[in-house]
């Protein structure tokens, strides 16, 4: 019977440090992947702020006193390919 009892409790033993082991591991991946979404996040933000500095510098420019700065955009031709279709002439039918 003692024998049985110190398998038991070893058994026991196991299973509860393995269970903080396992908390405190999850915990440390749980960190690092939040630091390694953080600087991710921090990398996007600096990519976004330097595009729209660009993008300020480009097309908000002041116009210096006297000077016109006119942005237009550019009309897209329609186009249409030779294989869109046949055409087809339509006549009114009188009833």
């Amino acid at each position: 019977m003692g024998f049985l009892l110190k398998v038991i409790f070893i058994i026991f033993a196991i299973f509860w440090l393995s269970r903080l082991l396992f908390a405190f591991l999850f915990k440390r991946f749980i960190g690092t992947v939040q630091k390694k979404a953080e600087e991710l996040q921090k990398q996007q933000y600096e990519f976004y702020r330097q595009q729209q500095e660009q993008y300020r510098q480009q097309y908000e420019e002041e116009p210096a006193v006297g000077e016109v700065k006119v942005q237009t955009k550019t009309k897209q031709q329609k186009t249409f390919e030779d294989n869109t279709g046949d055409y087809i002439d339509f006549e009114e039918v009188g009833d």
